[in-house]
């Protein structure tokens, strides 16, 4: 069934495009990974297996705990040597020479030599370990049976180390053999710790100060060329070195600019001479101005037009031919003459005069440009030498910090020598092995939470196996996730309802309105009717991939939800091979949908109304031929004329992965309503269902999940506590009648079920 919706919430669907379905879902759900709700929900629904798990792996491991106490227990014996500080000496008496770190580290360091070759020789020549058992089984593997055996670790916070043997020690006998093999390990590990104490400390001390020789002469070698290299004044270098830094950025800043000026400079040179040899020059704005201001020039020119003047004035007095005018004419043109060679002198003067200033502000940029260069690589060298010897005197303070720590530690090392050197003890056997009187292992308050804890982790994980395993379409979630498809309501199964049902087909005349079962079938109106205009939504088929898968139910009550709603409304039985409507209604006369497609009968004369608004059309007789019948013309045109006469007609199909009825139908429909059965149908047969449908461009507007349980950890087990719940709180109101929507247009949402 669909969660029951509260006032606060909106049917909400996801619309896939118009005559195609929706691509890409992830196969078998794979790609979206387990939620915390998902977690939950599989250990709420398997909980019993893991409970049982709990149970049986507690049972196993008090039984294993019970036979492993009585008849093979770990009996574990410790002896306890104690690590000494020197006791005599010039150095004894300055405590803060024992500090705990040192004495950690010398901890640490005899625990490790416990299993070294030497002891474990010592002890299995004793005289307490030839004594034993344990050692006659196999004298000549006894080194290896030690070192497997025999455990040694540091007592935290202590001086102490711990040298203990486990095994099993049927008797009394067996128990003193294991003290006597500890303690002769202890006593082994004492004597030869005692040896190395006195023979091997003062070669390893000479050694170290051999090194430490080596390198306090590398160090003074060190200070010697730091003396050498190391200026009187170390700061006033540093300054040095910063005010060549500034200059280096003064430098650099005039070369960008003069390397800027002495490009602009040749371009204008360049410009100039170009000028010059396209006969262009003349024309510049400088050398007009130049000639311009030339006083010779300007009195030829002034005296030019006096000249015109006057022999304008001639002209019109005597005329052209007249031997005065002839007189000025030739003086004007003499002047004239006289002007334009005044013009090409003064011309070459200006042009000879722009090349050499061109050219001189090319050459001062030039030099200027030069002796910054050589500034620049005077500071740049002085810098470079600056640095160098403040990187070598940097050097030298790293090697020397080097060297120092390097004979600091070697001082160290050669201390902790001494220290061991002076001790007349080192090491002293505080509590040898003794009879262990209680068993180690195995221990209740161990066993038993890791039992608890297996069977929980055991448990867990075949509940999730077991999840993983299903395929099963269980719940909306499956259907998005792993199909892609949209959920237009889920069917809640029948043992999960309050209410007796005797006949599900005929649910919608026997259940009460404000029933669980019908109010599932509204959502999946609702859902229907706000998916898309309802003029596109007229003709439904109701198919599924596999029989059984509730079909029939579906259409029939999800029909009598829609005209309870105000629509006229006709379900046609279109499943030639098992019909399943003339079962349900046996008064009906005869005829079907087999007999008006072959023009046996007219369709209207098959139709019988069941309630108000609400028809139904059995299949008729069973034709040959059913799928080429479905994929007719006259099919066509009689779905065209039952949509005219009715507001919804709703077709029950067959299923679609059995017969290829189902396509050859949906190609007609406006959409088509795909029955799923929780529990019953795979993912892989949905996807199966959901691809044949896409190959034919059929509009799937989404997926009814019938028979959705409501057990523990279901997926509705709170929202029918809390329909149930609601429903003894409040009588149902009247559901409000539905009208039409004319001309296609969406209606208003109707007003949510409380």
């Amino acid at each position: 069934m669909s969660e029951i919706p509260t006032r606060s919430q909106a049917a909400q669907i996801t619309r896939a495009p118009q005559g195609a379905i929706r691509r890409g879902a992830a196969p078998g759900g794979a790609a979206a990974g387990l939620t915390g709700r998902d977690v939950l929900r599989i250990v709420r629904k398997r909980k019993w297996w893991i409970i049982l798990s709990v149970l049986i792996s507690s049972a196993i491991t008090t039984a294993v705990t019970l036979l492993w106490s009585l008849y093979a227990p770990f009996y574990t014996t410790s002896a306890y040597v104690e690590v000494n500080p020197p006791t005599r000496g010039a150095l004894a008496g300055a405590p803060g020479l024992y500090g705990k770190d040192i004495m950690d580290r010398l901890v640490m360091d005899h625990s490790r030599m416990v299993k070294r070759q030497n002891v474990l020789d010592r002890a299995a020549k004793s005289e307490r370990m030839t004594n034993t058992a344990w050692y006659r089984k196999d004298p000549g593997g006894v080194i290896n049976r030690l070192i497997d055996k025999i455990g040694v670790s540091p007592v935290a916070n202590t001086n102490f180390i711990q040298i203990s043997m486990t095994g099993t020690a049927p008797d009394d006998q067996d128990k003193v053999e294991l003290a006597e093999i500890v303690t002769a390990v202890a006593e082994a590990f004492v004597h030869d710790t005692r040896v190395i104490a006195t023979e091997g400390l003062l070669t390893q001390m000479e050694q170290l100060t051999s090194e430490r020789g080596n390198y306090q002469t590398d160090l003074d070698a060190v200070r010697r060329d730091m003396a050498e290299a190391r200026p009187a004044d170390i700061p006033i270098i540093q300054e040095r070195r910063n005010v060549l830094t500034i200059k280096l950025q003064v430098l650099t800043t005039q070369l960008t600019q003069l390397e800027l000026a002495k490009v602009q400079a040749q371009a204008a040179l360049e410009a100039v001479l170009k000028q010059e040899a396209d006969g262009v020059l003349g024309q510049s704005s400088e050398v007009l101005i130049a000639m311009d201001a030339d006083p010779t020039l300007r009195a030829l020119r002034a005296a030019e037009v006096n000249l015109a003047t006057e022999r304008d004035n001639l002209l019109r007095k005597f005329g052209p031919k007249h031997r005065t005018v002839e007189n000025f004419e030739t003086r004007l043109a003499s002047l004239r003459k006289e002007i334009s060679d005044r013009e090409k002198e003064l011309l070459q003067i200006q042009i000879s005069a722009l090349k050499e200033i061109r050219a001189a502000n090319l050459a001062a940029t030039d030099f200027q440009l030069n002796e910054v260069q050589l500034k620049y690589k005077e500071a740049t060298a002085g810098a470079k030498d600056l640095e160098a010897l403040l990187a070598r005197l940097a050097e030298y303070e790293v090697r020397e910090k080097a060297l120092t720590d390097n004979i600091k530690r070697l001082n160290n090392r050669l201390l902790e020598l001494r220290l061991m050197w002076l001790n007349e003890e080192p090491l002293t056997l505080r509590s040898p092995a003794t009879k262990p009187r209680f068993p180690s292992m195995p221990k209740w308050g161990i066993m038993m939470p890791l039992g608890v804890i297996l069977g929980l982790v055991v448990g867990l994980g075949l509940a999730f196996a077991l999840e993983l395993m299903d395929t099963s379409i269980k719940s909306p979630m499956d259907v998005s996730r792993r199909v892609d498809l949209p959920v237009l309501g889920m069917v809640p199964h029948i043992d999960d309802l309050d209410e007796e049902i005797d006949n599900l087909y005929l649910a919608f005349r026997s259940s009460s309105p404000g029933s669980l079962l019908m109010e599932s079938f509204r959502q999946i109106r609702t859902c229907l009717l706000f998916s898309g205009p309802a003029s596109q939504r007229r003709r439904l088929l109701i198919t599924s991939p596999l029989p059984e898968d509730g079909r029939t139910v579906v259409a029939l009550n999800l029909a009598a939800a829609i005209a309870r709603g105000g629509r006229k409304v006709l379900v046609v039985d279109a499943n030639f091979r098992q019909p399943m409507i003339h079962k349900i209604f046996t008064e009906h006369a005869g005829g079907g949908l087999s007999s008006s497609l072959v023009g046996q009968s007219d369709w209207r004369d098959s139709v019988q109304q069941v309630e108000p608004n609400l028809a139904v059309m059995p299949a008729g007789p069973l034709p040959p031929n059913p799928a080429e019948l479905l994929g007719s013309e006259q099919m066509q045109q009689l779905t065209t004329e039952m949509v005219s006469e009715y507001d919804q007609v709703i077709f029950d199909g067959p299923p679609c992965l059995v017969v290829t009825d189902a396509p050859i139908v949906s190609t007609i429909m406006d959409g088509v309503v795909l029955v799923v059965r929780a529990g019953a149908n795979t993912t892989g047969i949905v996807q199966r269902t959901r691809d044949t449908l896409a190959r034919i461009g059929t509009h799937v507007l989404g997926v009814v999940l019938n028979g959705t349980r409501a057990t523990a950890g279901g997926y509705f087990r709170k929202s029918y506590d809390q329909f149930y719940e609601y429903q003894s709180q409040s009588r149902l109101p009247a559901e409000p009648q539905e009208q039409s929507p004319p001309d296609g247009k969406l209606p208003s949402a109707p007003a949510p079920s409380p």
